[in-house]
């Protein structure tokens, strides 16, 4: 959340617009039940359903997830629970289905289970990821449509996820990302697990179910949150350890923004003037990176655009001697970091403008100054119509979603770039991550800074320099464009 004294007329969106609250509800049993009753029925029979939740207000970029779901439909049927969506889901993606669901509504097919949350205790957008394990049994129409149920983040863009689903044998029963197999094998960006009750019920043999339940905060329960036998991790090692699981990697990678690096603040995957792109056509999702080699020191490792083979011995380095040209096709992106770029971005647009009709606006109703910032255009989500997607796709860079091919602003760096002096390797620079977020003053690409200190690093005409300047110039650029 960014610290300022104006802030938009709420409610509002991620990106600070203003939503409609009718869409939230409240919905009833009977509405839950005529919902099920007109999901769509060519999502029935398809292999594997995948679940998107949300009690509060969906995000800004739904209507893309439900394109990438359309472009998945021989092998997953999509579905929307929660609030209203804001657009015609029948029209996007005809197979996609949408349940009405609200707090209310999440108490009542808990019942069912046996399972109760605490009195008082209310379901908000991080307890749900607690729930995120119970939500195949929580929705039993679904688990009976299809042989394989499962769940997403809503920040994550799919590319080929009909295809791993293609690849899985009659012997499977739960599919995970590759980087989190063996071990933790559970997470919550995306899992799929077979429709059949040893499944549905895994998370009833963990020890802290009923602990996870009458928390008021989350607890990592979908993931590893809970230290002793709680967490849905130590329930399927035990599972695997006990021949009770057939878990099956994904073959293609699941990419995040950030690269975990343990005591500092995590740089991102185009963090040191790196290129980066994630482009998506006709239903495949390819990810390029141009930039040095970045080694995470997680302790769930993370393989992909950043990482080099100097990381095996040099976990949680900047190897500035490495430069990675990469190009591959990604099973997904996660962009859990961009995003919060993106609503800082957004709200300072909106921010600056509407200062600038305070003074020329006096007599003007409150409403119709938020009319005018309503109409603004989003700078991290330009309106992309379904018929341009189609034919020409759209690709994610670090200022939000763009329509149609990459064009690269700028061509790969031709040499290793640095942020020191040295030619060797070395730890992150120590102007680095200090925590101030100087992003604003020299570009997204660089997260996490702090200004140069005086010295060679950060004279003009030595290579930092060099960098900090082109980096300067960048942010002239984004400034001017996003006004």
């Amino acid at each position: 959340m960014v610290r300022a004294s104006w802030k938009p007329e709420e409610p509002f969106d991620y990106l600070w617009r203003h939503y409609n609250t009718s869409t939230l509800g409240p919905w009833t049993a009977n509405d839950y039940a005529t919902a099920i009753a007109r999901l769509p029925v060519a999502g029935a029979g398809v292999r594997a359903g995948l679940i998107y939740m949300q009690v509060n207000l969906w995000s800004p970029w739904t209507e893309l997830l439900a394109q990438v779901a359309h472009a998945n439909r021989a092998g997953v049927t999509v579905y929307f629970v929660g609030p209203r969506l804001p657009f015609d889901l029948s029209a996007t993606c005809p197979g996609c289905g949408w349940l009405p669901l609200d707090e209310e509504g999440i108490h009542r097919q808990l019942a069912p289970l046996g399972v109760r949350l605490t009195a008082g205790r209310r379901v908000g957008p991080r307890k749900l990821c607690d729930l995120k394990p119970l939500w195949p049994a929580m929705l039993p129409e679904l688990s009976a449509r299809h042989e394989w149920i499962g769940y997403a983040d809503s920040d994550i863009i799919f590319g080929d996820l009909a295809a791993e689903v293609a690849r899985l044998q009659p012997a499977d029963e739960l599919l995970t990302p590759a980087a989190f197999y063996p071990q933790p094998l559970s997470n919550g960006n995306f899992l799929l697990m077979r429709s059949v009750p040893k499944m549905l019920r895994a998370y009833e043999r963990s020890a802290d179910l009923a602990k996870m339940l009458a928390a008021f905060r989350y607890q990592g329960f979908d993931e590893w949150g809970l230290a002793r036998r709680g967490s849905m991790m130590s329930v399927f090692q035990q599972m695997l350890f006990a021949g009770e699981l057939v878990a099956r990697p994904t073959s293609r990678l699941l990419i995040q923004d950030a690269i975990i690096v343990s005591g500092a603040t995590f740089p991102m995957i185009d963090s040191f003037g790196a290129n980066v792109t994630i482009e998506w056509t006709a239903g495949r999702l390819v990810a390029q990176r141009d930039g040095v080699c970045v080694c995470p020191d997680d302790a769930i490792p993370q393989f992909g655009l950043t990482v080099c083979d100097e990381c095996l011995a040099k976990r949680g380095s900047v190897r500035t001697d490495v430069m990675l040209h990469r190009r591959l096709e990604i099973l997904g992106f996660h962009f859990q970091e961009w995003k919060k770029r993106w609503r800082k971005r957004e709200y300072l647009k909106l921010r600056q403008v509407a200062l600038g009709l305070g003074s020329s606006s006096r007599g003007v109703p409150v409403s119709q100054r938020n009319r005018t910032l309503v109409a603004l255009p989003l700078a991290a989500l330009p309106s992309c119509s379904a018929e341009r997607i189609a034919a020409m796709g759209f690709h994610v860079v670090a200022r939000g979603f763009r329509c149609g091919p990459v064009q690269l602003r700028r061509p790969p760096p031709p040499s290793p770039l640095s942020t020191h002096t040295s030619k060797r390797s070395a730890r992150f620079p120590p102007d680095w991550p200090e925590g101030a977020d100087c992003a604003s003053r020299l570009s997204p690409q660089l997260w996490g800074c702090r200004e140069p200190q005086s010295g060679r690093r950060g004279r003009r005409g030595g290579p930092g320099g060099q960098l900090l300047e082109e980096m300067s110039r960048d942010a002239a650029a984004d400034a001017t464009v996003d006004a």
